[in-house]
């Protein structure tokens, strides 16, 4: 009997010192997801510059340059927003509260909905570039390119932007129903 004791005493030592609150799975998951996100738009960021100095460095073609040359830009902006961002998500966050992580969980799906919206923006400057280059005396081809750019990079941002603001909305519902029920500082066991 007492060492069925011993053994219960020891379990229950071990799960309180390795055990995570809800809470604690919830801030992870958080920033696990917010990492996720990061590490696609810092891919499709490389990507871009990849792919856009090979195509500047092996076309003669006006259009198609500005095109590539627009899409670096693009790429090394959006790189540097990823690697912002997953240096952000590997910042500890110590002592946060559920109201905290809900509200910072809130204002990122905010910003992310917000840059939808812009997203719609430079895809429609992307089509009146492109016509601007039908009609313009000077740098047509430019014109061309940079629209064609700004049509791709607008609608891959449109589709990255409005699913992470989704599935971070998403997100929200399980820190209110944690809020809701005061459970908090509950403990979680991983086996």
């Amino acid at each position: 009997m007492r060492q069925h004791l011993l053994t219960l005493a020891f379990l229950f030592c071990f799960i309180w010192a390795f055990g995570q609150t809800d809470l604690e799975i919830l801030i992870q998951n958080n920033l696990d997801d917010q990492k996720t996100a990061m590490m696609v738009l810092g891919s499709w960021g490389i990507g871009n510059v990849v792919a856009g100095s090979i195509g500047v460095l092996s076309t003669d073609d006006k259009t198609w340059k500005s095109f590539h040359q627009m899409n670096i830009g693009w790429g090394v902006v959006n790189t540097a927003l990823a690697a912002f961002g997953v240096h952000q998500a590997g910042m500890p966050i110590d002592g946060i509260s559920a109201n905290e992580l809900l509200r910072d969980n809130m204002k990122l799906t905010n910003i992310l909905l917000f840059n939808a919206g812009l997203d719609v923006a430079y895809i429609a400057s992307g089509f009146y570039l492109k016509e601007k280059g039908k009609t313009a005396i000077k740098n047509k081809e430019k014109w061309k390119g940079y629209g064609k750019s700004l049509i791709l990079q607008g609608a891959f941002l449109l589709i990255f932007d409005s699913y992470a603001g989704y599935h971070f909305s998403k997100q929200s519902q399980p820190i209110i129903e944690l809020i809701s029920t005061g459970n908090s500082i509950g403990l979680s066991y991983k086996f």
